[in-house]
């Protein structure tokens, strides 16, 4: 007889997104009881629980360390990987596209100019998140609210521009922020699952 299997989808979730020393057991548990005749619905519910509220147990126990990891965060990122990318993508948006912003027209140069500040950007979230993580030994929650951290304040800075500027702010912010996550969740190859690097 083979024994019933999780959700495949939840069980990776909880894998890269669940937090703590005890993830492993937690998966164990929810994966034993899952196989003792609990519904798939259950078995989501529990996942997205233990997801939402592992992190804050996570800081909770370590408040300074989290702390740290968000200050070296925002170091890096302002004073060491933005201001390099800023400055290139400067000099490519004045070249190819000042004509195009300032008419507020979309044209070819404006959407190579957007989809290149994209992947910038994206990458430079990517290099934050698995510094980020690499110093605080694969922590998430740490992780987590940085790149929670990020995205609240750059949206609070929210021009008010209208047009391709709202749009491209948008874009821009939401590639930095995915870009913290895989960089710090999957890249770094978080060392507290299992007590082995993942």
């Amino acid at each position: 007889m083979t024994s019933l299997q999780p959700p495949k989808l939840a069980t990776w979730l909880l894998r890269y997104l669940g937090c703590g020393d005890n993830n492993a057991a937690v998966m164990g548990e929810l994966a034993e009881r899952y196989q003792q005749g609990r519904k798939a619905a259950w078995y989501w519910g529990q996942v997205l629980i233990t997801i939402v509220v592992s992190p804050f147990n996570e800081v909770r126990g370590r408040k300074l360390l989290t702390l740290r990891a968000v200050l070296i965060g925002w170091v890096v990122l302002r004073y060491v990987l933005l201001p390099p990318a800023a400055l290139i993508l400067g000099g490519i948006g004045d070249a190819f596209a000042a004509d195009a912003w300032r008419r507020g027209e979309i044209t070819p140069s404006w959407c190579a100019v957007i989809t290149l500040s994209l992947a910038a950007l994206s990458l430079v979230g990517v290099l934050n998140g698995w510094i980020v993580s690499y110093l605080h030994d694969g922590r998430r929650a740490s992780l987590m609210l940085h790149a929670i951290t990020v995205l609240i304040i750059w949206i609070s800075i929210n021009p008010q521009g209208e047009g391709i500027g709202r749009l491209l702010f948008w874009l821009n912010i939401m590639g930095i922020t995915v870009g913290i996550l895989i960089g710090g969740l999957f890249i770094a190859r978080p060392r507290n699952l299992e007590g082995e690097i993942a």
